[in-house]
């Protein structure tokens, strides 16, 4: 499945999901551009869309990979990761990844997503982006 055919997988299962809800059409609508948006990281209409692109995109924790088909060099290291915390403060939009034992640090650079879909954030929120691991900042 590729991310298109996840996306649209995943907005029709909110649909089915919500139809005997008491949300309001505006929001349905804000609900389900968000998630049908939320696999290609462009074109967000909303700062929920932002949140589940974030939440989608960087969650490569441990929890995520271990259970993941693909068990290569990159899902390897993503599984040191034990957890992310995102912070948003009036200037910056902070990125940490906290890893158990030791992390190489290259192989986790040649995911692109992990630098370019936050940083596009920022760019949306007109915000600095800054990207620490083990308390280094990788970028900024």
């Amino acid at each position: 499945m590729d991310l298109i055919d996840h996306a649209l997988k995943s907005s029709e299962i909110f649909r089915s999901f919500l139809k005997e809800t008491d949300i309001t059409e505006q929001e349905f609508l804000l609900l389900e551009d968000a998630i049908y948006d939320h696999s290609k990281g462009e074109n967000i209409k909303s700062s929920i869309g932002l949140a589940f692109v974030l939440a989608d995109k960087l969650d490569v924790t441990y929890h995520r990979t271990i259970n993941s088909s693909i068990q290569d060099t990159l899902n390897l290291e993503f599984q040191k990761i034990k957890k992310e915390d995102i912070k948003i403060n009036p200037n910056e939009l902070i990125v940490t990844y906290i890893v158990d034992g030791t992390l190489d640090l290259d192989i986790i650079m040649e995911w692109k997503k992990c630098i370019t879909i936050p940083k596009k954030t920022a760019a949306y929120l007109n915000k600095n982006f800054v990207f620490t691991i083990k308390d280094k900042i990788v970028t900024n």
